[in-house]
C-alpha cells in the first residue's frame, strides 16, 4: 500500500532535518484497523510517505487518538489520549535518529503547581518553546473540560500544571491551537467546553497565551462555533478550516457534522473574514484530520467524514503578482498578505522580503486592517482566487479521488 491507513483525532509535527522537512503523523482512530503502524512520515521532497521500522530495543506506546505531539532536537513528545476506553497521562518520547519508543517516568511536581501529579486529558493540544512543553486545556476524566496549562521541562523532568494569569478563559476539547514566532504568542479558537457546571456547548472564542509572561489575553471570537478543526499561520493569517460544526444546541441548529469551512485570522489587525471553500470534485468537509505548513502551502491529512480519511490535499495561498493595483493589492487576503513596493508592483512577503534584504526594493506599504471590508469576497476570488490542488495519497473504501500527484511508498532505509 502506498498511503498510510486511513485515521482520526490522529496528531502531526514538522520535523526539519537539515535542508529536507517532513511531517511525522502519530497514531490516530481507525475503525477497521485498530493495531495499525503508528508513526509515519511523509517527505515532502520526494512526494514520499515513509513507515518506521522501530529499533529492536524499542518499547512500542498502545495507539491511542485524541493525544498531542510535538518535537524538540530530534525528539518526538507525546501526550495524553484516549487508549481504548480510558483518557492517559502517559508521557513518551521517540528518538528520530535511534527509532526507539521511551517512556518518560519518574517525574517531578514544581512547587508551584496547582495539581499535584499531570492531568490525564483528551484533546488537547501541544507546542514545545524554549524546551518546555505546553499542554493546552483538553477533558479529564476526573474534572471535565479543564484550562489548565500543563507545563513539561525536558531539561529537569519536571511538570507544573496552572492556570496563567490575565484574561479568564475557559478550556475545552477539541480546539486548535497554534503558535506565532513573531508575537510570541499561542492562538487557541473554538472548541467543545463546559458553560457552566453540568453544561457544555461549542464555542467560537479565540483566545492568546503570551509564552514569556504566561498571561492570557481574550481576542475577537470567529461567529462559527466549531471543533475538531484545524489552523496553521502562513504570513500573519491564521487559516481555520473544517471540524465539526455540530452538537445539538442553539449555536448548531441544522449544521453538519463535517464541514468544508474555511476562515482567516488576521494576527495584526485581529479581524476575522471568510475564504472561499475548496472548489473541487470531490467533497473534503472533514473534523478530526491535521494540517501542516510547507513552503508556504497548508497540507491536510485524514480525518473523518462518515468514513474514516487517508486522503491528502494542499491549499496554495493567492498570487499577489496578480494584483496589478495598490488597493486591491493591500486589502487582498486570499490565504496571505501582500506588500506594495516602490516599484508599484504587487510582492509576497517572502519575494519583498528577500529583494529588501538585497536591497533591490524598499518595501512602501503593508496590508491595511479593514474591519468591514466593503469588497465582496467573491468579487475579487473570480480574478485573484486562492488556488487549491489535490494531492492524492489514497482514500478509505468508498471515497473516489482523481489522482493529479500520486505519492510513492517508501520505507526508512
Amino acid at each position: 500500500d502506498n498511503v498510510p491507513h486511513a485515521r482520526a483525532s490522529h496528531a502531526s509535527l514538522i520535523y526539519n532535518d537539515g535542508d529536507k522537512q517532513y511531517m511525522y503523523v502519530v497514531s490516530g482512530y481507525d475503525f477497521d484497523n485498530p493495531g495499525f503502524q503508528n508513526l509515519v512520515s511523509y517527505e515532502f521532497d520526494r512526494n514520499m510517505w515513509v513507515e518506521f521500522l522501530l529499533a529492536k530495543n524499542s518499547d512500542i506506546p498502545q495507539q491511542r487518538y485524541g493525544h498531542a505531539v510535538a518535537e524538540h532536537e530530534a525528539k518526538i513528545y507525546m501526550y495524553g489520549g484516549i487508549m481504548d476506553t480510558s483518557i492517559t497521562d502517559e508521557l513518551w518520547t521517540f528518538d528520530i535518529n535511534t527509532r526507539v519508543w521511551e517512556e518518560v517516568k519518574d517525574v517531578s511536581m514544581a512547587l508551584s503547581s496547582v495539581r499535584n501529579e499531570p492531568v490525564a486529558v483528551v484533546g488537547h493540544s501541544a507546542h514545545i518553546i524554549n524546551g518546555v512543553m505546553y499542554n493546552f486545556f483538553g477533558h479529564s476524566p476526573v474534572f471535565g473540560y479543564v484550562n489548565y496549562v500543563q507545563k513539561y521541562t525536558i531539561a529537569d523532568n519536571e511538570w507544573c500544571v496552572i492556570t496563567g494569569r490575565g484574561a479568564i478563559v475557559k478550556g475545552g476539547y477539541g480546539h486548535s491551537s497554534v503558535y506565532y514566532p513573531d508575537t510570541g504568542k499561542i492562538y487557541i479558537h473554538a472548541g467543545y467546553s463546559s458553560t457552566e457546571a453540568s453544561a457544555y456547548s461549542l464555542t467560537d472564542t479565540l483566545y492568546a497565551f503570551n509564552v514569556a509572561d504566561e498571561t492570557w489575553e481574550i481576542l475577537p471570537s470567529s461567529g462559527q462555533y466549531k471543533y475538531l478543526h484545524t489552523a496553521v499561520i502562513i504570513d500573519r493569517l491564521m487559516l481555520v478550516f473544517g471540524g465539526n460544526t455540530h452538537n445539538d444546541t442553539m449555536h448548531s441548529n441544522g449544521a453538519k457534522c463535517y464541514s468544508t469551512d474555511f476562515m482567516a485570522y488576521d494576527i495584526e489587525c485581529q479581524e476575522w473574514f471568510a475564504l472561499d471553500p475548496p472548489k473541487l470534485t470531490q467533497n473534503i468537509a472533514r473534523f478530526g484530520h491535521i494540517a501542516e505548513v510547507h513552503n508556504n502551502n497548508m497540507y491536510v491529512f485524514g480525518g473523518f467524514n462518515g468514513l474514516v480519511l487517508n486522503d491528502m490535499f494542499v491549499y496554495e495561498p493567492g498570487i499577489c503578482s496578480s494584483h496589478l493595483d495598490k488597493d486591491s493589492c493591500l486589502s487582498s487576503r486570499e490565504g496571505t498578505t501582500c506588500r506594495w513596493t516602490n516599484e508599484a508592483k504587487c510582492e509576497s512577503p517572502t519575494d519583498a522580503q528577500t529583494k529588501e534584504q538585497h536591497k533591490n526594493i524598499e518595501m512602501v506599504e503593508g496590508p491595511e486592517c479593514q474591519a468591514h471590508r466593503e469588497e465582496s469576497t467573491d468579487s475579487v476570488c473570480g480574478q485573484f482566487a486562492s488556488r487549491t490542488i489535490m494531492i492524492v495519497t489514497g482514500a478509505a473504501p468508498g471515497v473516489r479521488l482523481a489522482p493529479l500527484t500520486p505519492a510513492k511508498a517508501g520505507h526508512m532505509p
